[in-house]
């Protein structure tokens, strides 16, 4: 095969080299009755080409914009490739977004077409009405063209696609991804076909996956994790996906099909971790990840170290890595060779990585968005010099491996003008034994603030001992960050029995704890401590 030169062509590629091999199993919501029959890769190049000449019957050809506002889902997946193979734009929005960011991200890009789940509600800030279909009358329409045999589908999607591909097609934009980037208002991230295909060949290098995988499936497509580092990557290598839809079912469907590859988040390993504690038959992780797991990866926050060290333990090292949906999104990744999550790893082949005199992280190369939907000024502010500026503070050892050290304006200034890096004293905290999850806050107060989870054994050692004795225990807490400067140690302390997930408030879509809201939480339980400076312990059983 030579070089390919979208995504499209991987597909073709896998229909010739895997004609019988079933490549996608689509479970739906239900894992205890899923679906038993596995698609093909013609099979999905067939979907692909009605899709395709679907599309061009609407007069949809390059550069229109198809939104999407669906689970994922074998449709998900074939109008995706159907609009890379015509030159669509493709936007896909997360179904799981409230109606009013839905809205306004309809208003943002403009749709030509949006094809939604039945029970979407499509409504537009402006007013507007867009042209749109429902993805089952989607179905019955692509049912009722005129019948294709599989082969002759893939020789014509072949025809059609690469007669697109003429003239430096794969530099044009093949998606847009929607991120909050470093403000809260939505941008829409502009990716061609070259950033999706080098950015999943560049991950392949740090972590191989054959045509022998078989991986399940739950993060969405819609974001750009899950986007390349599963959906890409299976589209390279040939491999199986089964589609799980929803994060509760993976186990029940790892027991079952014996997956090889899972992609998760903390929030997911913390579960498994937990859920396969309380397993009374008590049986490895491996085997009950179905017996057959060779690689974990996790990414979009960074792992609890007793989650870490349980897996580690278990001879099953969770990989991490780093990246943003500007960069297609991988910048960095761990070697499937060496299973480290005290950093994000090296640079990615293609991308290029620098840190400046302020500690912020730069990256160039062929992952680099095109730039934000319709926001030149945006734009501008993010790209400077072919340079992707990340908003992150990090720091790269000799052997070029990168540290976080925290978000830029994540950066707490308290009343007197002192600055702190939350990352550094969260970390700090962390190394804490017992301490499982924390958070500071104090943008604005006098004094930081810590909210930390801690183990059951921790807590019911709080709990249990004399009120006279909890100061002994935070002097201790205090003590273990004497490495940190006097105004970095935390005056206030709540202590969590229930991880942040157990409030879904108190965390974003990936896992990781939203400071803000932490914060708006305990406030007022804080102040007295935060303006007096005396030292307070208080703790929390509920969440």
């Amino acid at each position: 095969m030579q070089v390919p030169r979208s995504l499209v062509e991987c597909l073709l590629w896998n229909s010739l080299q895997f004609p019988d091999r079933g490549a996608l199993l689509d479970v739906g919501p239900d894992a205890h009755n899923p679906a038993q029959t596995w698609l093909t890769w013609p099979e999905i190049a067939h979907t692909v080409f009605l899709l395709t000449q679907w599309l061009a019957d609407q007069q949809l050809g390059p550069q229109s914009l198809v939104v999407t506002i669906l689970p994922n889902s074998t449709e998900w997946i074939a109008l995706d490739l159907a609009c890379h193979a015509s030159g669509v734009i493709h936007a896909p929005i997360d179904p799981r977004y409230p109606e009013a960011l839905r809205s306004s991200l309809l208003d943002l890009v403009q749709p030509n077409l949006v094809v939604h789940a039945d029970t979407c509600r499509l409504l537009s800030v402006s007013g507007r009405t867009w042209p749109a279909i429902s993805s089952t009358q989607l179905g019955l329409e692509i049912a009722n063209q005129k019948s294709t045999s599989i082969p002759d589908s893939v020789e014509s999607l072949a025809d059609f696609h690469f007669g697109y591909l003429t003239n430096g097609a794969e530099d044009e934009t093949a998606t847009i991804l929607f991120t909050s980037g470093t403000t809260d208002s939505p941008k829409g991230v502009m990716l061609s076909h070259r950033n999706l295909l080098s950015n999943a060949q560049g991950k392949l290098h740090a972590m191989p996956q054959f045509s022998t995988d078989r991986r399940v499936n739950f993060l969405p497509f819609t974001h750009s994790y899950a986007r390349t580092c599963e959906l890409s990557t299976w589209l390279v290598t040939g491999g199986e996906l089964i589609l799980s839809r929803r994060m509760e079912n993976v186990v029940a469907l790892s027991q079952k099909y014996s997956p090889t590859l899972i992609n998760g988040v903390p929030l997911f390993f913390d579960a498994l971790r937990t859920d396969s504690a309380c397993n009374p038959n008590s049986i490895s992780i491996h085997n009950y990840l179905g017996g057959a797991i060779r690689q974990l990866a996790s990414g979009g926050a960074a792992l609890t170290s007793d989650t870490a060290t349980f897996f580690d333990r278990a001879q099953l090292p969770i990989l991490v890595g780093y990246g943003l949906t500007e960069a297609s999104p991988v910048v960095c990744s761990n070697f499937s060779t060496d299973g480290r999550t005290d950093n994000v790893g090296p640079a990615i082949p293609g991308v290029k990585i620098r840190v400046d005199c302020e500690g912020e992280l730069y990256v160039s190369g062929s992952g680099v968005m095109q730039g934000y939907f319709g926001n030149t000024t945006a734009t501008s502010n993010a790209i400077i010099d072919n340079e992707l500026r990340t908003g992150d503070l990090a720091e790269i050892d000799s052997t070029g491996r990168v540290r976080l050290l925290g978000r830029i304006r994540d950066t707490i200034i308290l009343s007197s003008g002192v600055k702190i890096a939350p990352y550094q004293v969260e970390k700090s905290l962390k190394s804490i034994s017992g301490i499982e999850d924390a958070v500071v806050v104090g943008e604005g107060w006098e004094r930081c603030a810590a909210i930390v989870v801690v183990s059951s054994a921790l807590w019911n050692q709080l709990l249990n001992c004399q009120s006279h004795q909890r100061p002994e225990i935070l002097t201790h807490f205090q003590r273990s960050l004497d490495t940190l400067p006097k105004y970095a140690n935390p005056t206030a302390w709540v202590i969590r029995k229930l991880p942040f997930s157990h409030n879904p408030n108190l965390i974003n879509h990936k896992g990781a704890p939203r400071r803000e809201m932490i914060r708006l939480q305990y406030e007022s339980s804080m102040r007295e401590s935060i303006r007096s400076g005396i030292p307070s312990l208080i703790l929390d059983a509920d969440g």
